[in-house]
């Protein structure tokens, strides 16, 4: 089963609109799709890999909100092997990574299948439902490719499968 593990760091109703984990997985919910394993800190991702273990279950995908999350991220490195991430970066937060006012936390993944889709607060609702669809295909065919598309600011929008 190709099952995404989403991480996501924020919890406050404040931070509602950059909440774009919970946005993708209401949106896979709908289409009845389950189990989406979800975790906040570094020590809820070790308790859910281990239940997934003991499940016979492993993540097809790591799909992390990058907002509040460079400390997970420096220690998810060593947790995926060699699982493909899709890295939901808030457009405030890849500016200051990419103007180099913070340490880029995302050195470390460079050996494995990594994509970056970003998000604003007034496209949060969009760019979630758009991440469902490309997860729905990857979870039908394993294509990274699809979950790559979501970097493109030109890349077509991946429709949802008939009768999803």
């Amino acid at each position: 089963m190709h099952i995404p593990l989403f991480i996501e760091v924020l919890q406050s109703q404040a931070n509602s609109s950059a909440q774009i984990c919970r946005k993708v997985m209401a949106h896979l919910y709908r289409r009845n799709i389950s189990p989406l394993p979800f975790a906040s800190s570094i020590y809820e991702i070790a308790d859910v890999m281990h239940a997934l273990r003991e499940k016979n279950l492993a993540p097809a995908i790591f799909v992390v909100n990058t907002y509040w999350a460079e400390e997970i991220l420096r220690d998810l490195d060593a947790m995926v092997g060699d699982t493909p991430i899709l890295l939901l970066e808030r457009r405030l937060t890849a500016a200051r990574i990419l103007n180099g006012n913070a340490d880029s936390p995302l050195q470390d993944f460079s050996s494995r299948q990594i994509a970056t889709c970003r998000y604003g607060a007034t496209t949060s609702d969009e760019t979630a439902e758009t991440v469902a669809n490309a997860l729905v295909q990857f979870a039908g065919d394993s294509a990274f490719w699809r979950i790559e598309a979501l970097g493109g600011m030109s890349s077509p929008r991946l429709r949802p499968i008939p009768g999803n």
